[in-house]
């Protein structure tokens, strides 16, 4: 399945947003709840988990697993000790 480039919340014609500050204020979230801890050498290689592997920056949660192109807030467990979705890493190296 593709997904559009302007789902990802840097993009700023998302239109999943009712307003470009909505957008700016999750993208703020983000940067504030990041913790690099998450990070391992699989990750770095696509530029961090800051707003998803790759940058990629799109909110999807599957029932099965939340990709790590997803923003690391939706599946870091380092932040509260309990993650918000679920994430199963495949990749350490």
């Amino acid at each position: 399945m593709l997904i559009p480039e302007t789902y990802s919340i840097l993009n700023k014609q998302n239109k999943l947003f009712e307003s470009d500050e909505l957008r700016r204020r999750v993208v703020k979230l983000c940067r504030d709840y990041y913790d690099p801890r998450v990070e391992n050498p699989a990750t770095l290689k696509g530029g961090g988990t800051l707003f998803g592997f790759g940058g990629v920056g799109i909110f999807l949660v599957r029932y099965n697993n939340t990709p790590n192109d997803s923003p690391s807030i939706l599946w870091n467990p380092l932040s509260d000790e309990k993650a918000l979705f679920r994430r199963l890493v495949r990749h350490y190296k």
